[in-house]
């Protein structure tokens, strides 16, 4: 069976973008690591992330939580592929 992607997507900012991806953070078995990176490609902080409902919840490493709704992801062609493969199976 194919593997999910590491990068599943990206939710674009005003400078740079929150990457979200298919690992496990870990200590927090239900959320997944990411990470901001700003427009140079600098990681400024580390991330778990999480899908609610018809939201993104964001809980960064310094302690801010924000939501974001899920239709703002730019999804990967990887994981775009990877979700069709999975849906042929049905």
């Amino acid at each position: 069976a194919q593997q999910m992607p590491t990068i599943i997507g990206h939710i674009p900012t005003q400078g740079g973008k929150i990457v979200l991806g298919s690992e496990f953070c870990d200590a927090k078995q239900e959320r997944f690591f990411g990470f901001l990176q700003d427009k140079n490609g600098r990681i400024t902080q580390n991330l778990c992330w999480k899908m609610v409902d018809d939201q993104v919840f964001v809980a960064y490493e310094d302690g801010d939580v924000y939501t974001y709704p899920v239709a703002s992801v730019q999804f990967t062609e990887a994981f775009d592929i990877w979700m069709n493969s999975r849906k042929d199976r049905t």
